[in-house]
């Protein structure tokens, strides 16, 4: 027979295994799985549907195919993905040590929650300054400016204490990306610093004494706290992107083991559904009607 026109599903990607299951080892061979015995069934349907009314008499020459057409399979998903096997991970991914480090999701969540309120609180300041005395617009852009300051600060921090992250993480996984340089992180921070320092004199420039200490004290205690939940933040998203990279890896890694192991079983799948069709109990024509 020609080549088929049923096209061999493509190995699952990382974004569309679903937040539930994305640290379940099993994960991507059990959707693989699934839409593998559904292409089977269809192309026991193209296979025996090619010979028309002759389909029946045909049967076991197209379930002989069997082997040939788990091949197919094999080639594509008994392979062990972009990267090479790392033991300790993948053992640790199935015994489920790697998932007590993932990071709560609920956790980042909240620290960014806490992050985008304090944010707001640097630009309530300046809009109450403005409602309160005679500053002009300028002190909520100011107001902005600091906030944005501050984040990049807690940028940089975050970056020069990615250290403790790799230790939080067994070595063994490999699973931190390359660092970009301490001198880059160095430069968000101090840059960052030096730009809060002076956003904050600016923003004091010409107030009352006893106002300029609110104002001061506010600005200073809302930038440490913008700095801190970045930092917070960064890590701990840092941490659960990596994490999340690397399971997929084990993900992938587990399926093609068990999609190697499982060549016997899509034969007799295979094999079943021509068997099915050939009694008439789905169609070799159209849409299958996958028997059970």
């Amino acid at each position: 027979m020609s080549d088929s026109s049923t096209t061999l599903p493509q190995r699952t990607e990382r974004i569309s295994i679903d937040a539930a299951r994305r640290f379940r080892i099993d994960a991507v061979f059990i959707d693989e799985n699934t839409r593998l015995k559904e292409w089977l069934a269809q192309r026991a349907n193209e296979e025996l549907g090619a010979f028309g009314v002759n389909a029946r008499e045909h049967a076991p020459r197209v379930a002989a195919r069997a082997p040939s057409i788990v091949e197919e399979v094999a080639l594509v998903f008994g392979v062990g993905g972009e990267h090479r096997i790392v033991p300790a991970l993948l053992n640790d991914a199935r015994n489920g040590t790697f998932q007590t480090h993932i990071p709560s999701r609920a956790l980042i969540a909240g620290v960014t929650i806490l992050l985008a309120l304090a944010v707001a609180g640097e630009v309530i300041v300046g809009v109450l300054q403005v409602l309160l005395s005679d500053a002009g617009a300028a002190v909520i852009f100011q107001s902005v400016l600091l906030a944005v300051a501050a984040g990049l600060a807690g940028l940089g921090l975050g970056g020069l204490l990615k250290r403790s992250l790799a230790r939080s993480i067994p070595a063994a996984w490999k699973a931190l990306p390359p660092e970009a340089g301490r001198g880059r992180h160095l430069s968000e921070f101090v840059v960052g610093l030096a730009a809060v320092g002076g956003l904050v004199v600016v923003r004091c420039y010409g107030l009352e004494a006893e106002e300029r200490l609110v104002v001061a004290t506010l600005s200073i205690f809302l930038s440490a706290l913008v700095i801190i939940l970045e930092v917070l933040r960064g890590y701990h998203d840092t941490k659960y992107q990596c994490l999340w990279w690397r399971m997929f890896d084990a993900q992938v890694w587990d399926a093609s083991e068990r999609h190697r192991n499982a060549r016997t079983f899509y034969e007799a799948h295979f094999m079943a559904q021509v068997e099915a069709l050939a009694e008439g109990k789905g169609t070799t024509r159209g849409t299958l009607v996958a028997a059970e």
